[in-house]
């Protein structure tokens, strides 16, 4: 009997090993695949964290590219090149923006990352949520800066000040979300990458001095930097600024105000030279507010009908509008007040209209543009057939203030800032 007895206790047992060793072997790999799981999901949140960090360190040097540049050259080269106009630092930020990571972009990304990992790690994604605020905090001080005009500077400095104080704890989390991912190999790895990325000011300037000292060798003068200080100026030359007049007629007693632009360069053509000008104007209060075009020279009028003429504007690199002006004087100062603009794909028939409601409205929503343009091209024939294109470049400074005198004086508060 004992045979068959132990003969069975050894089945039995064999067969619970075999479960045992199947389970044991089965939360293994499950445990083996969640590891795997859960460290791809942390890599992924890892490496958003050190998007985070390159652009903390990185905002303030491109928040003013052009003075940070000017940084870099030497107090030689920097009185060789010149003053840095104002207009042209917002001219290259403008220029560069585009091709700079997008921090909203990055942070929607960490943000996808994070809600992925709650899955698997709900405390770890709870406390990495908020890692990304510091980078929301420096988009929304550019954003303010920009939108109230702060010097570029104060602007630079603040941001610094804010990166100094808030990379340290980033990177703590960063080494702490790099361990958890892959021990202490994966943290090592990231610290070197710390230590070399994003490239030190002390780097950057090296590296243009030898590009420059190939070019300024190559050239065998110092062109460059007279090149350099020319595109600077250049962009300041060509900016006009709006210029506030105001008189009262003597027959009348009515206050006319107005402002007017000239255009960045004359014209020239069989007519002679002449300088296009727009004006905004308020003949007295309770009058309406006028947008005209000082054409120099005659403008060619529709032979349908001789108080219409034809003039195209563009703002900045927006598709050109039709427009169709009143003529109000033919002669040497031809003058025409815009009445209405079709933009591409619209129907004119719907967009033309008649009275004076329809033609305030395309009057204030021609300015609302005007104060966001920095060139504003206006193209259109002289009665000797030629075609002109008249090129305005709007100075920021003084501009809406000068603007909004003119609307006050007809009563009036300038398009987007009334109540």
């Amino acid at each position: 009997m004992g045979s068959p007895l132990l003969i069975a206790a050894i089945a039995a047992g064999a067969t619970l090993a075999g479960v045992t060793l199947q389970w044991v072997f089965s939360q293994v790999s499950a445990y083996l695949v969640t590891r795997r799981e859960n460290g791809a999901r942390l890599n992924a949140v890892l490496a958003e964290l050190l998007g985070i960090r390159h652009l903390l360190l990185v905002q303030p040097k491109t928040a003013d590219p052009t003075g940070f540049t000017a940084k870099l050259l030497t107090p030689e080269q920097r009185q060789q090149a010149g003053p840095i106009p104002p207009e042209v630092r917002a001219l290259v930020a403008q220029w560069v923006t585009p091709i700079l990571p997008d921090p909203r972009a990055t942070l929607d990304r960490y943000a996808a990352a994070v809600t992925a990992l709650a899955a698997l790690d709900p405390s770890l994604s709870y406390q990495l949520r908020y890692e990304g605020l510091a980078l929301d905090l420096m988009r929304m001080i550019g954003e303010a800066g920009a939108a109230t005009g702060a010097p570029p500077e104060q602007l630079t400095d603040l941001q610094q000040i804010i990166a100094d104080e808030l990379v340290p704890d980033l990177e703590a989390a960063i080494l702490a979300v790099a361990t958890s991912a892959g021990g202490w190999w994966r943290r090592r790895q990231v610290r070197a990458l710390m230590k070399r990325a994003p490239v030190s000011e002390k780097e950057m300037r090296e590296g243009l001095q030898r590009i420059l000292a190939r070019v300024l060798k190559a050239t065998g003068s110092g062109v460059v930097l007279a090149g350099l200080s020319c595109i600077w100026s250049e962009p300041a030359r060509a900016q006009r600024t709006w210029q506030l007049h105001s008189r009262v007629d003597e027959m009348t007693d009515r206050r006319a105000t107005w402002a007017d632009l000239d255009a960045s360069a004359e014209i020239t053509s069989t007519w002679g030279t002449f300088r296009p000008t727009l004006e905004l104007a308020c003949f007295g209060q309770d009058s309406t507010i006028r947008l005209r075009l000082y054409t120099g020279v005659a403008a060619n009028i529709d032979g349908a009908d001789p108080n219409q003429a034809y003039a195209q504007i563009r703002f900045d690199t927006a598709p050109a509008m039709s427009g169709v002006w009143d003529v109000q004087h033919i002669g040497a100062t031809s003058m025409v007040d815009l009445r209405s603009l079709t933009a591409p794909g619209q129907d004119s028939a719907s967009i033309l209209g008649s009275g004076r409601f329809h033609e305030r409205t395309v009057r204030d929503a021609t300015i609302g543009r005007l104060l966001r343009a920095r060139r504003v091209l206006v193209r259109y024939r002289l009665l000797s057939g030629e075609e002109v294109v008249a090129v305005f470049q709007p100075a920021a400074g003084g501009m809406r203030r000068a603007l909004a005198t003119v609307y006050a004086a007809c009563g009036a508060a300038l398009p987007g800032t009334g109540p």
